[in-house]
């Protein structure tokens, strides 16, 4: 089945708002046969969510891809290089499915401060998954 990629993406301000978005159907839209990757981002306030995927040759360009995709959020902005530098470090010859550990701490009040990525091969040699999560203080909203 051939897949493109939706032109815009879609705002939640919940998980809960995007799973009643998902589990109505909409996730995934077929038009004439043909699957349409939406890009997705998440913001509650504390936490940012951003996941995209796309067809191309290079895990590389799928994450510029995700980045140029999501460049309207400005908190995402200056994880580009970050991700992509660490892919550079990890790549060890190993068909690239790179999920980062990131780093997470907790704070006096409970709350999870984390950074993650996922970049994944997914349906084929030139299918690519990108998410980045950012809470807390790697949002850039708190200190």
């Amino acid at each position: 089945m051939a897949k493109k990629m939706a032109k815009k993406m879609r705002r939640f301000d919940s998980e809960d708002s995007f799973f009643a978005w998902a589990d109505a159907g909409k996730e995934k839209c077929f038009e004439d046969g043909t699957y349409i990757y939406v890009p997705v981002l998440i913001d509650n306030g504390w936490k940012i969510s951003a996941d995209f995927a796309t067809d191309c040759a290079k895990p590389e360009t799928a994450v510029k891809r995700f980045f140029r995709t999501f460049s309207g959020v400005p908190e995402l902005a200056e994880w580009e290089e970050t991700v992509l530098e660490s892919m550079e470090v990890n790549a060890s010859g190993f068909v690239w499915s790179e999920y980062s550990d990131g780093y997470q701490e907790i704070d006096e009040k409970g709350k999870i401060h984390q950074w993650t990525y996922c970049i994944d091969n997914i349906g084929g040699e030139n299918s690519w998954y990108v998410s980045v999560t950012l809470s807390g203080v790697y949002t850039g909203r708190f200190d």
